[in-house]
């Protein structure tokens, strides 16, 4: 036999075996790969429920009494509150919401999430709306309103109202207070300079 004829079938028949065996591993990658993401998308999510409280401040004129200080800082149940679920720690406008619910007469809200990290927020903090409507009233200093922070909105922007995770052994129920503050000073970033209760 040739001695060249018989190194070119031997390096042949080597290809054939290497590239036998570089389909053979990307084809177990590929299997791994699948049972990976079936695995994944055989998690089932877990019912996250949210205790919505919220309290007040006291917005009169006279100093108030002791009963109406304790009543006015007594957390009660906040019904009928629309609040928006986020991925990750922080609040960002362009990360999409992927679930929303309204507190019903109790304060709670419930969710079917999987596990990860999520934040809540309410409506003011779920899309630009809000960004964009209270940055082109208050642009301007007025009589009434300083001019608005920017920096300190963005701030406030990317803080949620709540931020828990879930996992397989999570705590099922997550606590959300909300205090309310006097109209004068319900405006994140923006200061109230006009006349107030006496």
């Amino acid at each position: 036999m040739n001695i060249s004829k018989y190194f070119s079938a031997m390096l042949v028949l080597y290809s054939c075996i290497i590239a036998s065996f570089l389909c053979s591993c990307g084809s177990s990658k590929s299997l791994v790969d699948d049972d990976n993401r079936a695995i994944e998308n055989k998690k089932s999510p877990f019912m996250i429920e949210i205790n919505v409280y919220q309290t007040s401040a006291y917005c009169g004129g006279a100093r108030p009494s002791e009963a109406i200080t304790v009543e006015t800082q007594k957390a009660k149940p906040f019904p009928n509150q629309m609040i928006y679920v986020k991925k990750g720690s922080k609040n960002m406008l362009s990360e999409a919401i992927i679930d929303s619910a309204n507190t019903n007469t109790k304060g709670i809200a419930r969710f079917k999430l999987l596990p990860g990290t999520y934040n809540l927020v309410r409506k003011e903090r779920a899309d630009s709306s809000y960004y964009k409507s209270i940055i082109y009233k208050h642009s301007k200093e007025s009589k009434d309103y300083s001019a608005i922070d920017t920096l300190c909105l963005n701030s406030w922007i990317s803080e949620p109202d709540l931020t828990f995770t879930v996992t397989d052994q999570t705590m099922i129920q997550f606590d959300l207070l909300i205090h309310h503050e006097c109209w004068w000073n319900s405006l994140p970033c923006v200061r109230y300079k006009g006349p107030v209760p006496n």
